[in-house]
């Protein structure tokens, strides 16, 4: 987060940490962004997003060419209420929403090039991407390479 916000970027905001000047928050567009934010999806067809609405704020003021300012050390409280009382559970509940609104946000900010947003910013948002898929395979070709060369 340092080094990226070395560049007036960050990768994510965080809803519930996040502080938005009131010439931002109060814009139209930015509520429409929030409020009405969707993916269209190829069997599935226009899904609305109902949670992730940092990742829609992130990308507007991505798309916008705001700065971010990350500030390191910063102790926040939040009052939240875990999706589930069992761990796992829970654990898997946020990650699958995370990664979704990952994935939607990645897409769109792929999408607006690394002359827009930064080469290096837009080169993070490709390397998210990526590594998604790395531990994934990783994980596979390792288990595969034990099968069928040596344990």
């Amino acid at each position: 987060m340092s080094s990226l916000a070395l560049s007036r970027r960050v990768l994510t905001l965080t809803g519930r940490m996040s502080m938005l000047r009131a010439r931002v928050a109060c814009d139209p567009d930015f509520i429409r962004q929030v409020e009405l934010d969707y993916i269209d999806h190829w069997r599935l067809g226009r899904v609305r997003l109902l949670t992730g609405d940092d990742k829609s704020s992130w990308f507007w003021l991505l798309r916008n060419k705001y700065e971010m300012l990350y500030i390191p050390d910063v102790v926040v409280k939040t009052i939240e209420e875990p999706p589930s009382r069992h761990f796992v559970e829970a654990s898997v509940t946020l990650m699958t929403r995370w990664f979704g609104n990952m994935l939607r946000t990645n897409t769109r900010a792929i999408a607006l090039g690394p002359r827009r947003i930064g080469l290096f910013t837009w080169w993070s948002v490709v390397d998210q991407r990526v590594s998604m898929w790395t531990s994934l395979t990783g994980f596979i070709f390792a288990l595969l390479g034990t099968l069928f060369i040596t344990p």
